[in-house]
C-alpha cells in the first residue's frame, strides 16, 4: 500500500526485503553535482557537418566522472582536416555548458556494435 515513484532508477529487491541498486535505466549521469543527459550531448555532436555518428560515454576513477565523445567523421575519414577536435569543443561551448562537455574526443572509423546492432559500450 505505499507509493513508488519512477526516479530512472533500476532496483531489485533482496530477499530481505531491501533495495539494491543496479544502474540507471536512462542514459543520465552525474557530472560534477549535475545531471547529466548522455543523448543530449550525442544529439548536438550530431547536428556538426563533419560527424557523422557520435557516442557519449562516462567514466568514473577515483570518484570522479568524466565524459568521454566517440565521433565518426562524415566519409568515414579520420584525418585532422576532416574532423578537428578543437573546432567541435568550440562548437559544443556555444550550444552546451562546460560540464556537460566531453573531456577527451576518440576519432574511430566505425562505433563498435554488438550482435543486435546497437552500440558495444564496453568495446
Amino acid at each position: 500500500g505505499e507509493r513508488l515513484y519512477r526516479t530512472g532508477d533500476a532496483v531489485k529487491q533482496t530477499q530481505s526485503g531491501e533495495f539494491e541498486f543496479i544502474g540507471r535505466v536512462d542514459e543520465q549521469v552525474k557530472i560534477r553535482g549535475y545531471r547529466v543527459e548522455l543523448n543530449e550531448i550525442k544529439q548536438h555532436l550530431l547536428a556538426l557537418d563533419a560527424v557523422s555518428d557520435a557516442a557519449v560515454l562516462v567514466e568514473s576513477q577515483d570518484d570522479r566522472a568524466q565524459l568521454y565523445g566517440f565521433v565518426v567523421a562524415e566519409g568515414h575519414e579520420t584525418d585532422n582536416q576532416t574532423l578537428n577536435i578543437t573546432h567541435i569543443k568550440e562548437a559544443l561551448s556555444a550550444r552546451l555548458p562546460d560540464y556537460m562537455i566531453p573531456s577527451r574526443f576518440i576519432i574511430l572509423a566505425d562505433l563498435p556494435l554488438n550482435a543486435n546492432g546497437k552500440l558495444d559500450k564496453k568495446a
